[in-house]
């Protein structure tokens, strides 16, 4: 696998990012090029006219945010990328008239990373026990309401029957949440812990 070691830096950032900023591997390298692929898909298919450069540049930096999420594990840098898609999906309904659908994903997708940065923080720092038990619950949870899992639902027919369909599907297609699962939870996760997943998922 290609790697990119995180720089020396000191014993807190060096703890939150981890020992590597990026790397490929198996995983991420079936992943990498889905991201790219939905924006130029997303872009071939949209009629000329509902093409504005605000929405082309938004999509874009979702893009790179949602590739570069798949070549890391760093739990620092997961959070960062997490908050940065749901920063650009925010600013996909901005307007007016999708107030509603903003306000609800909202309230949801920020509960989620909020949740998804204790759990960075107490996987991180918090001593081995009952911590690292509850940073992976809290990620768990950050997981299923970014994925809109049930009872964590309640976002995704408002976001998709009163807001935007498509800032919608390529926010939820890359599944990010899926990956933070994949990379985080399931590696560290206890049978009971992946038992109450599967039956929740």
């Amino acid at each position: 696998s290609l790697e990119i070691p995180a720089p020396r830096w000191g014993g807190l950032l060096r703890a939150l990012v981890g020992p590597t900023l990026f790397a490929v591997s198996d995983l991420s390298s079936l992943l990498v090029l889905l991201p790219a692929s939905l924006w130029a898909v997303a872009v071939a298919v949209t009629p000329r006219s509902r093409l504005d450069n605000a929405g082309l540049e938004r999509t874009a930096i979702a893009t790179l945010s949602a590739t570069l999420a798949f070549l890391t594990e760093s739990p620092a840098l997961l959070v960062v990328f997490w908050v940065v898609s749901n920063l650009l999906f925010m600013g996909a309904l901005s307007d007016i008239k999708h107030s509603r659908a903003r306000r609800v994903a909202a309230a949801y997708l920020w509960s989620s990373a909020a949740l998804l940065a204790v759990g960075a923080i107490l996987w991180t720092l918090g001593p081995v026990g009952t911590s690292k038990a509850i940073a992976l619950w809290l990620v768990v949870v950050a997981v299923l309401i970014r994925k809109g899992i049930f009872p964590f639902h309640a976002w995704i027919p408002e976001v998709f029957e009163a807001g935007r369909i498509g800032p919608a599907v390529r926010f939820s297609a890359p599944q990010l949440g899926a990956y933070v699962a994949v990379v985080w939870v399931v590696p560290h996760a206890t049978p009971s812990m992946l038992r109450s997943l599967a039956i929740m998922s």
